[in-house]
């Protein structure tokens, strides 16, 4: 039995957080896609992390799907992709510590 030949799932989890107060975000959710097919939905936590575990390593786009109430995001698609060791870059850049921003929406 060959265990090289299957790569071990991976984990890709970021924060989202208040642009402004610097806090994290609750209740963000972000659906993950793979060649246009949806792959996993999850959703933050009260300290604002989310976590999408048991991915194959590959290219991703993820997805904003609902924002907090009073909250906006600036850009609600990401290029992400991560790699056997668990290695993620987003637009092409290695990220240490991947960071999602929400805007408080403003009065007109």
């Amino acid at each position: 039995m060959n265990h090289h030949s299957t790569p071990e799932p991976q984990t890709l989890s970021f924060n989202v957080i208040n642009a402004e107060s610097g806090k994290g975000v609750s209740n963000a959710k972000f659906d993950l896609y793979q060649n246009s097919e949806k792959v996993g939905t999850a959703q933050s936590g009260a300290d604002g992390k989310v976590a999408f575990n048991n991915i194959q390593a590959g290219a991703y786009q993820l997805v904003q799907s609902a924002y907090p109430r009073n909250l906006q995001g600036l850009s609600i698609h990401y290029n992400v992709s991560v790699d056997n060791r668990g290695s993620v870059k987003l637009g092409g850049e290695s990220v240490h510590s991947m960071r999602v921003l929400n805007f408080p929406r403003r009065r007109v």
